[in-house]
Parts: structure tokens; sequence; C-alpha cells
């Protein structure tokens, strides 16, 4: 049942410094951000703010930097800002001395800065949590039919879906934020591997297969839809201005190539 109550996030939505990192490596131990996005809420004109995670991609007040030597070429190529990892963090916690929180959507990016500056970071927000909260809240019969479908589940498999059940794309289906249709969930690091490995072997961006440099365009894309949907959700979650429709969630329209929406079939 929907309370239609709004509770507060614990933040200004308007005056966060929304962040997402992709992150990539043949490991754990030696995972490393290849992009980053952020998204400065203060900067973004009103009109882009009303109109939601569509609009908000293509402002000047999201910016995409490329953090991994090895993508350097391809950095070029879009004309990217190329930073040291270590440089990009302490730049970024910058807005730490304003007040300004900096959300993302796991601890991971936490972890990310955390690695870079060998420090805490003061005023970071995982929004996910907040939106678990949100979700049972406005949603509760979607979490209990949920519970009971893998209720007989193994432990493991039980895992596996409380993993997919907490994506961002879980919440943002909730929330009738329109996904693209070349999203790419759970794709990125193989995309990231291709390019990286034909940039070793080629040398130049431009030698590389057409589908290595789709693969690198769906990346930046991907990256960047991620910030402009989480800071258009968070907008819905706290009742912002702007927070659009927040009629029941619609499981089957995303946005064809990240424009007009359509229905999947």
């Amino acid at each position: 049942m929907r309370t239609g109550k709004v509770e507060p996030l614990g933040f200004s939505v308007d005056n966060a410094v929304f962040l997402d990192f992709e992150t990539y490596g043949k490991g754990a131990a030696d995972m490393a951000p290849v992009l980053a996005t952020v998204l400065d809420m203060r900067a973004l004109m009103p009109t882009d703010l009303a109109r939601g995670a569509r609009t908000i991609m293509a402002s000047a007040a999201l910016r995409t930097f490329v953090l991994h030597p090895g993508f350097l070429a391809a950095a070029r190529e879009k004309r990217m800002g190329l930073l040291a990892p270590t440089a990009f963090a302490r730049w970024l916690t910058k807005w730490q001395a304003h007040r300004r929180p900096i959300v993302g959507f796991s601890s991971h990016d936490s972890m990310v800065l955390e690695r870079q500056l060998n420090d805490s970071v003061a005023g970071y927000v995982n929004l996910l949590p907040h939106a678990r909260k949100w979700r049972w809240r406005e949603f509760e019969g979607e979490v209990d039919a949920f519970n009971e479908s893998i209720a007989d589940r193994t432990p493991r498999e039980q895992r596996d879906a409380r993993h997919e059940f907490n994506r961002l794309t879980s919440f943002l289906r909730l929330a009738r934020i329109s996904i693209p249709r070349d999203y790419g969930a759970g794709k990125t690091t193989r995309r990231l591997q291709m390019v990286e490995e034909q940039l070793d072997e080629r040398g130049t961006y431009s030698r590389l297969t057409p589908r290595a440099k789709a693969s690198w365009v769906q990346v930046i894309r991907h990256n960047r839809f991620d910030v402009a949907a989480l800071a258009e959700l968070a907008m819905r979650m706290s009742g912002s201005p702007g927070s659009g429709d927040k009629r029941k969630p619609h499981q089957g329209r995303s946005m064809d190539r990240y424009g007009s929406s359509t229905d999947q079939s």
C-alpha cells in the first residue's frame, strides 16, 4: 500500500553532488576506476531538473572523466578529461568544505574514493538504504511478492535474487524512470575489456573495430545515465520540485538509444 508520505533523506537533493564510478580489473584486488561521472545539482538549469534523466544527460552540469591510462586514446577521441584517480578524488572532495553531500548508490563508490585518498570520506551518502525504505513504504505489495517468490530458493539463489532486486534499475522502474534499451546491465566489464585489449593491440582509437567503438560509447552513456537517473530518483523519493510522475510503476518501457520511450517486448 502506498502512503504518499514523503520522508526526509537527510540531505538536500538540490545541494547534492551525485557520483558513479565504472571500475575494471582482472580481479577484486586490482579493480581500478576507469570512468567517473559527476553531477553538480546547483549547476543544473531548472528546465533540466524538471525534465529528468533524459535531459540531465545532455547538461553541462554532468561531467564525465576518464581515470585509467589504458583508455587515454579513447578519452582523447571523445574529448574527455583525463585525471589520475587520486587527483580526481581530491578534486571531488572539495565540496566537503562547503558541506555538500556526495551521493552514490552503493558503498562501492565511497570505497573507491577512500582507496584513492587513503582516508575516510566525510559527507558521502549511500542512497540505496534510503531507496529500500522508500520502496517498502510506497510499494509494500511488490516487496512482499518478491519475498514470497524466493522463499523456497537456496540461500545462494536468494542472495543473487536480492542483489538483482536492489539494483538501481529495479528502483528506476518503480519510479517510472525510463531505462535505455541499450543500457547493458552486467555488460560494462566485458565492454571495457574489449576496448582496452584492442587499444593495447592496435594503438589508436581509429583502428578499433566498430563493435569496440560502440562499446566505448555505450559504457560512457551507461555511466552518465546512472548518475542522471540517480538524481531523478532522489528527487522523486524526496518529493523535490520537478520530481515527475509518481504513479504506479510500469515495467515494460525503456528509452530507445537514450531517446524516445518505447515498449519492450
